[in-house]
């Protein structure tokens, strides 16, 4: 959406304190979608195409850094370029399918009505992300949607974003379920927030110092806003 201005609202609906934040940018597989079963069935079948090795304990997966992935899994770095495209491709029959996280919902509504936007930023495709947005009766609450084209692209593809929206860095926080989301975050000079539904669990995430820490989908609707005396 190359052009586009973000237009920033000063004051929030209600007579309550105002959120620090004017967006929620959020990832979207593992911090709202809780695409896992499907993920790991379409990942599972790419594996038995392409002679690499399936993912058979999920819950060891949450603790692996990417190297140890790809060496356990006999993924090498020029695949993966052609992994990710056929995980896209693959998951694209069963985004209607995909559930939201539980609170996921309330918790989009009751920020924006407190006056935040919604954007999303993802390694999955704008498509995928849409038709499980629909399906869920969200896609409306999102004013942007984009997919960040390589893994470990997201810093840029956020950097791009901001200038797209002209919108203060400050004013900003990205949340996701990943050490790389954090790490994004930083490149793009704003505020991230880590949850622990998702791959990576809140001890794994904290190592990389995210502005936020979310254990619980109930703790979103007060993220960036003043804490009680």
């Amino acid at each position: 959406m190359p052009g586009a201005v973000w237009h920033m609202d000063s004051a929030v609906p209600g007579s309550g304190p105002t959120c620090r934040y004017d967006l929620f940018l959020w990832d979207f597989d593992g911090t709202l979608a809780h695409s896992w079963p499907q993920g790991l069935q379409v990942f599972n079948e790419i594996a038995g195409r392409r002679g690499f090795l399936p993912i058979t304990d999920p819950q060891a997966l949450r603790k692996m850094r990417p190297r140890d992935f790809m060496r356990q899994h006999r993924i090498r770095l020029w695949q993966i370029a052609g992994v990710v495209r056929d995980w896209q491709r693959g998951m694209a029959s069963y985004m209607g399918d995909v559930e939201l996280f539980p609170g996921i919902p309330e918790a989009l509504q009751s920020l924006q009505a407190a006056g935040v936007r919604h954007g999303i930023l993802s390694s999955n495709t704008v498509d995928n992300i849409r038709t499980c947005l629909r399906s869920r009766g969200i896609e409306g609450m999102f004013e942007v949607v984009q997919s960040a084209p390589r893994l470990s692209g997201k810093g840029r593809a956020l950097r791009r974003l901001l200038r797209e929206l002209a919108i203060p860095p400050a004013r900003v926080v990205y949340i996701g379920d990943e050490a790389r989301d954090v790490l994004a975050a930083r490149q793009a000079g704003i505020d991230s927030g880590a949850v622990g539904w998702g791959l990576h669990p809140l001890d794994q995430l904290a190592q990389h110092s995210p502005t936020h820490l979310i254990g619980s989908t109930d703790d979103l609707p007060l993220l960036g806003f003043p804490r009680s005396a």
